[in-house]
């Protein structure tokens, strides 16, 4: 069966380099996967708080400026839990 709310992904420059990083978010049991763009290609960032909330489907992903420190923010939706890196 096709699922409709999740896994869901975003892009966003999350270590100020200039360059978008691309976040995929996991499904039930599977952890999201954040994958950082380097001028040779994306690379995956091991986040180990991807794993310890990977209990349930991510049903909103987007990056944002939350501490105001210049890069991006990567927050998730399991149910109304917000993580971030």
């Amino acid at each position: 069966m096709l699922s409709r709310q999740g896994p869901k992904g975003a892009t966003g420059d999350v270590n100020g380099d200039g360059l978008q990083d691309v976040y995929i978010g996991g499904a039930r049991e599977q952890a999201g996967q954040l994958y950082l763009q380097t001028i040779n290609g994306f690379i995956k960032k091991e986040t180990p708080d991807f794993k310890t909330y990977s209990f349930d489907d991510v049903t909103a992903a987007f990056f944002f400026d939350c501490d105001n420190d210049g890069d991006d923010t990567v927050a998730e939706s399991l149910e109304a839990i917000l993580l971030h890196t």
